[in-house]
């Protein structure tokens, strides 16, 4: 009866440690899954999203969009809103006036937006952090790509995608039972989740 009660025990104990040691194993190989789980995320709409500003900044580059001649520029955007899911395709002049594809408004001007000013000033394409959409209403991000000729900045060829995309890309990704990803951006505001 003493064997079998100090056997009894010791098995107890050797469960118990057992049981702590696997609890904390599983933990660490869960926090490891998420872990990967938000760096393939994170590498997947990295990887979209410069797709999307690649393709803006080879627009930029055509001849027809160069040329600043609205009634070419125009026919020859048209097709991004269907290939790439945009809000809006638009051409800015340097003093911020708009233009939009497939749209007859007036009286836009972006001069103040952060992606114009960097546009212009760094002569390179640029991303946006979310900001709402004047023509929409509908908070978004923005590629912006300066129009150049031998040097000289003729505007900015931009677009606007909605948030939308990446809240479905972070809905797709789920953790455990009851884990979800999201998107900040780079002030900490949650951007997509």
């Amino acid at each position: 009866a003493v064997f079998l009660a100090m056997a009894l025990a010791a098995m107890g104990i050797i469960g118990f440690f057992a049981l702590n040691r696997s609890s904390k194993a599983l933990i660490d190989v869960s926090w490891k899954e998420g872990d990967a789980l938000v760096a393939e995320l994170a590498t997947k709409l990295n990887a979209q999203i410069q797709e999307y500003s690649n393709m803006l900044r080879m627009q930029a580059e055509r001849n027809v969009i160069r040329s600043m001649n609205w009634e070419e520029q125009e026919p020859a955007l048209a097709s991004l809103y269907d290939l790439y899911g945009f809000l809006d395709v638009f051409v800015v002049n340097p003093e911020g006036d708009v233009r939009i594809v497939n749209r007859n408004t007036t009286g836009i001007n972006v001069k103040d937006r952060d992606y114009f000013v960097r546009a212009l000033k760094e002569r390179r394409s640029v991303i946006s952090d979310p900001v709402r959409d004047r023509n929409t209403g509908v908070f978004s991000f923005m590629y912006a790509s300066p129009i150049m000729v031998e040097g000289k900045l003729l505007g900015v060829l931009a677009a606007s995608q909605s948030l939308e995309m990446l809240s479905e890309e972070v809905a797709s990704v789920k953790w455990g039972e009851k884990g979800y990803g999201y998107v900040l951006d780079r002030e900490g505001l949650v951007a997509a989740h």
